[in-house]
């Protein structure tokens, strides 16, 4: 059972990380990137994946904010003060913030929609955006395969049963995080 798990998993788990990084991010890129260091996925599919899944979730949301402002989704959001924090630090100086939004904890989510609300042109962030998307993609993988590196160098290379063990707990939590994502956006006030 545990080798098809890896199977699939070196199969599809492009696909998660492209999924995830819609969602979240830094915790699935870097379970992917640990085990990437244990050889099940390729750490430059990783990266290339967690770019796109990063660029195409940080595009909509300025987009939405950019042009559905007025929509109680974003008005719920720019009501938030994490939000105004993000357009103070927006007017200050733009163009570090939009390179730097995801490496900044609290303002990942919301960075984008506030960037669509402010006065920066589309094509700047666009550009900006990109730049940031494939400075954070491998970065993030390399964390994770650092981490399974250091791993590796405190106790070796796992065994075949102390890997597949690896791979579920990484799966768990995984979908653990995915849980407590769905129930934390059902438990907001609406």
């Amino acid at each position: 059972m545990i080798s098809h798990l890896e199977t699939f998993i070196a199969t599809y788990g492009t696909v998660f990380v492209f999924l995830g990084t819609l969602l979240e991010g830094e915790t699935v890129v870097i379970l992917a990137g640990f085990l990437s260091e244990q050889g099940t996925l390729n750490p430059y599919h990783v990266a290339i994946a967690a770019f796109f899944g990063s660029w195409i979730s940080d595009q909509s949301l300025f987009y939405v904010g950019r042009y559905f402002s007025g929509s109680p989704i974003v008005e719920k959001q720019k009501n938030l003060p994490v939000f105004a924090r993000a357009l103070e630090m927006i007017e200050r100086n733009s163009n570090a913030f939009i390179l730097a939004f995801r490496f900044l904890y609290g303002l990942r989510t919301v960075s984008p929609l506030a960037l669509g609300v402010s006065k920066v042109s589309a094509l700047r962030y666009l550009i900006l955006n990109t730049i940031a998307a494939a400075i954070w993609a491998p970065a993030i993988t390399a964390i994770g395969y650092g981490l399974g590196a250091l791993l590796h160098g405190a106790v070796g290379r796992l065994p075949k049963i102390e890997h597949e063990i690896g791979i579920g707990l990484a799966i768990a939590a995984v979908c653990a995080l995915a849980i407590h994502l769905v129930v934390r956006a059902a438990r907001r006030p609406q």
